[in-house]
């Protein structure tokens, strides 16, 4: 299985993101395997996260704050050091959705291909 495959379902939309695109509620139950994939991707964000250098760490940071279903403009970041950066990013990973997750898996995809 490819790193897409396994990012993106192989090519297919999820139920919840058809859904949403649809026009339907924006809360929409996730699937048993939509939940499975969050997990998966989850664990693999927060092991690939720590080998990223610390400026894109930041910009994960960011890229998961904004992700989380705030009703206002998420706060500014504080200067972290590397650790409080790890513990940060591994918080943030448990307060946001589906689409979130995809877009911080996205994030990491490319910060590896640019490093090769």
């Amino acid at each position: 299985m490819s790193c897409a495959e396994f990012l993106f379902g192989g090519g297919q939309y999820p139920p919840a993101a058809e859904r949403i695109s649809r026009g339907e509620r924006s809360m929409a139950r996730p699937s048993g395997s939509e939940i499975r994939r969050l997990i998966e991707l989850r664990e693999m964000i927060k092991v690939e996260s720590l080998r990223l250098p610390t400026v894109q760490q930041r910009h994960l940071l960011a890229l998961l704050e904004a992700a989380r279903p705030w009703k206002t403009d998420p706060p500014r970041l504080p200067e972290m050091s590397r650790g409080e950066l790890v513990r940060a990013i591994r918080w943030r990973l448990g307060t946001i959705p589906l689409q979130g997750v995809l877009d911080a898996a996205r994030f990491i995809e490319r910060a590896h291909r640019r490093r090769r």
